[in-house]
């Protein structure tokens, strides 16, 4: 939010517009192999306020399968009622590549934005699973490099709504 010369800015203005990760999630393991889709890791019960827009993403998550030319999707899978979420809960956005050589893992990110109409209390839930193929597929985490898997919910501010331009 911008601010005018002369303008009074109280803390509750200021705590307002400022950005912040509000929840994160770290796992230093690979996942577990799957051929369907199996949870990686998960942010339970981050409240979230109506009007504001929230940024919930990963950073650089490696996916390997053990078969070339697989799919591999990242999942971001949610709940606002206070439940646990799971591989069969809505999803908000997923992430794929293709496995094009199995000596070397794939890396993708996912990103989303949220904004609740209301209240809510958010529970995000990133999963794996296999697109296409035959292969065991699973998210590579570890303390070194590549690094962990990690997940984040970011209060980005008052929400302004769509501003842009369809062309």
């Amino acid at each position: 939010m911008p601010y005018t010369a002369g303008q009074t800015v109280t803390a509750g203005t200021l705590n307002d517009s400022v950005t912040a990760v509000i929840a994160r999630a770290y796992r230093s393991t690979n996942s577990s192999g799957t051929t369907t889709e199996v949870g990686v890791v998960r942010l339970d019960d981050t409240p979230i306020t109506a009007g504001r827009l929230y940024r919930v993403y990963t950073n650089s998550v490696g996916v390997d399968s053990s078969v070339a030319n697989d799919g591999v999707r990242l999942n971001l899978r949610y709940t606002t009622d206070g439940t646990t979420p799971t591989t069969s809960s809505t999803v908000l956005t997923i992430s794929q590549t293709i496995q094009t050589n199995i000596a070397a893992a794939e890396y993708v990110v996912v990103d989303a934005t949220y904004t609740p109409a209301s209240n809510e209390t958010l529970s995000v839930l990133l999963t794996v699973s296999r697109a296409t193929g035959s292969g065991t597929v699973l998210a590579t985490g570890g303390s070194g490099a590549p690094g962990p898997i990690e997940l984040y919910i970011e209060d980005m501010g008052d929400d302004p709504g769509d501003t842009g331009t369809e062309l």
